[in-house]
C-alpha cells in the first residue's frame, strides 16, 4: 500500500464539514485517499476505525467518522485507522494509520446591528446591545453556536461593552466570532450613534377647514393659526405646507405641518382645507328683445349663445346652453315673431343659474310706398304697392304681415285722415301673390264720420304701413311717404 504504521495522511489535513469531523471514504472514488498495489492484482482493500468514535457520518452515508485532530499542529492527534489489502493470491497486509481532519475556517458575522440607541430623556444615557441583530456562522457547520463578542471605542477615548450605560456620541463598534475550534471570524464594525431620537410634540393643531368659498378661478386664500410644539431637548420649530394664507385651490387640500428638533427629530400631523364653489353663474341677457330678419325662406336664425355673456367666480369658462320654448337651438330656422329663448349656464362645480331673452324675427328690407302719379286730386284712389324683401334681396311672402296704412297732414300730426285698418269710399287692400306685394287703393276722402265719403282737403299727406304681426313700418324706422293731393 506504500504505507506504513503510524504514518499520518494526508500532510495538510482535510477540512471538516460538519460538527465532529468528516465522513469519508478512504478507498473508494477515482483517487482514493488509500489505495494497495501488487503485481497479482488486488483483490479488496478495507479501513476501519482502531478505536470507537462519534458517529459522524449519516445513517446510510458511505464512509467512516473521522473526527477532529485535537491539535492540528500535532500528528499525533490524527484519528487512528486500520488498513487491510488482499492481493489475487490472498496474501493480507495490514497497516495503522492516521487520517488528518481538521477545522480551520473561521466563522462569519452577519446581520443588521442596532446603529442609533436613544438616550434616555432622563438619563442621557442608553445601554449598549452591541451584538443585538448580529449572527455568527459557521460555513463548515463544526461548531453550530459561534460566539460573538463586540468592544465600543467612543467618547474620551472608553472601551465599552454591552451592558454599559453610555452618554450620547458616536461609538466606533468592532466584533469578532470564535469557534471551538479557535478560529475567529474576520472583523465586523460599525458605527453606533447614541443620540437623542425622541421627536417634538405638536399641539393646537387646527380642525380641518371645510366649506370654505372660492373667491376666484385659482380657488380662495385660506388662512390659519400654526400649531405649537414642545420638545424635551429644547426648541422645535414648526411649517406648515402650504402656508397660511395661501391659496388652495377648489377641493380638499391636505395641509402638513412639520415640526423639528435641534437634533433634527421630526413630528407630523395633518389637516385638511376644503375650497367649494356653491356659487351660480351670472347671465347677462339681452334686456331687449333681439332683431333677426328672415331670408327668402321666410324664417330667421341666431346664435343664441353668441347674445349672452356670462361670468364665474371659479370657472372662467361655464358651459353655456340656450334653448327655445319650442326646443330650437342655435342656426335652428325660427319663424317669424318672437321667439322666447332661456339659456342656462353650468360651471364646474354644477352650479347653475338661468335667463330668459326675446328674438324678433321680422321681414327684411323693405320696398314701398310706391305709387305712380305725382299729383293726386283730392277724391280719386291712390294706387300704392309696398311689401319686405329677405336679407337675400328676394321678395317675401309677407301675406300674413296684416298691414294697416295710415295717414295725416304732414304739418299736423292730429290731422289724420286715414285711420289704421279704415277703408273709406272705394278704398281696398289685397295680396298680390305673383309678384309678392301688397295693393292698396286708397280713395282720398274721409271715411265714417260727418265728412263720410267727402273729398280730403287739398295738402301734403304722410303716409305709412305698418305690420301688425310683426310692428315693422314702411318706410322702414317709423318713417313717412309723402304725396300730394290737389282740390
Amino acid at each position: 500500500m506504500g504505507l506504513a504504521d503510524g504514518d499520518v495522511i494526508p500532510a495538510d489535513p482535510i477540512e471538516a464539514d460538519r460538527e465532529g469531523g468528516a465522513c469519508l471514504d478512504l478507498v473508494g472514488g477515482s483517487d482514493p485517499l488509500v489505495a494497495a498495489t501488487d503485481q497479482s492484482g488486488i483483490k479488496s482493500i478495507a479501513c476501519s476505525l482502531v478505536s470507537n468514535a462519534q458517529q459522524i457520518c449519516s445513517i446510510g452515508e458511505p464512509g467512516l467518522s473521522i473526527p477532529l485532530m485535537s491539535d492540528p499542529a500535532n500528528p499525533s492527534t490524527a484519528a487512528l485507522v486500520s488498513c487491510t489489502a488482499i492481493d489475487g493470491k490472498d496474501n493480507e497486509t495490514t497497516v495503522q494509520i492516521g487520517i488528518a481532519v481538521a477545522d480551520r475556517t473561521p466563522p462569519v458575522i452577519s446581520g443588521t446591528p442596532t446603529t442609533t440607541l436613544n438616550a434616555d430623556a432622563g438619563l442621557g444615557t442608553a445601554v449598549l446591545m452591541l451584538e443585538d441583530g448580529l449572527m455568527a456562522t459557521d460555513a463548515d457547520l463544526v461548531d453550530p453556536d459561534p460566539v460573538t463578542s463586540c468592544i465600543a471605542n467612543g467618547v474620551n477615548m472608553s472601551v465599552n461593552m454591552s451592558g454599559d450605560l453610555v452618554g450620547p456620541g458616536f461609538y466606533n463598534v468592532s466584533c469578532f466570532a470564535s469557534d471551538m475550534s479557535n478560529n475567529v471570524s474576520p472583523e465586523f464594525s460599525y458605527t453606533l450613534a447614541v443620540i437623542d431620537v425622541t421627536p417634538p410634540i405638536l399641539s393646537g393643531v387646527p380642525a380641518d377647514i371645510t366649506g370654505f368659498e372660492a373667491t376666484g378661478p385659482g380657488g380662495a386664500n385660506v388662512t390659519y393659526t400654526d400649531p405649537t410644539a414642545d420638545d424635551t431637548a429644547g426648541a422645535a420649530t414648526v411649517d406648515c405646507t402650504p402656508s397660511s394664507g395661501t391659496e388652495f385651490g377648489l377641493g380638499t387640500t391636505t395641509v402638513t405641518c412639520t415640526a423639528t428638533d435641534g437634533g433634527g427629530n421630526t413630528s407630523d400631523a395633518t389637516f385638511s382645507v376644503t375650497v367649494v364653489d356653491t356659487t351660480p353663474p351670472d347671465l347677462n341677457v339681452p334686456a331687449e328683445p333681439v332683431i333677426v330678419l328672415v331670408d327668402s325662406s321666410g324664417t330667421g336664425s341666431l346664435n343664441f349663445e353668441a347674445e349672452v355673456d356670462v361670468i364665474d367666480i371659479a370657472d372662467e369658462n361655464p358651459g353655456l346652453v340656450c334653448e327655445s320654448e319650442s326646443g330650437a337651438v342655435s342656426g335652428d330656422a325660427l319663424p317669424i315673431g318672437d321667439t322666447l329663448v332661456t339659456c342656462t349656464a353650468t360651471d364646474a362645480s354644477a352650479n347653475q343659474s338661468s335667463a330668459s331673452y326675446t328674438v324678433r324675427v321680422q321681414y327684411g328690407q323693405a320696398f314701398g310706398i310706391n305709387f305712380s302719379k305725382g299729383k293726386i286730386k283730392s277724391g280719386s284712389s291712390v294706387p300704392l304697392t309696398f311689401g319686405w324683401e329677405g336679407t337675400d334681396g328676394v321678395r317675401l311672402d309677407s301675406s300674413d304681415a296684416n298691414p294697416v296704412v295710415t295717414a295725416r297732414t304732414c304739418e299736423d300730426p292730429d290731422g289724420v285722415v286715414l285711420s289704421p285698418g279704415e277703408f273709406p269710399g272705394n278704398s281696398d287692400l289685397r295680396w298680390d301673390a305673383s309678384k309678392r306685394e301688397w295693393r292698396m287703393n286708397w280713395q282720398t276722402v274721409f271715411g265714417d264720420g260727418t265728412l263720410d265719403g267727402t273729398a280730403i282737403p287739398g295738402d301734403i299727406y304722410c303716409v305709412q304701413v305698418t305690420s301688425m304681426k310683426t310692428g315693422q313700418t314702411i318706410p322702414e324706422d317709423g318713417g313717412f311717404t309723402q304725396i300730394t293731393v290737389r282740390d
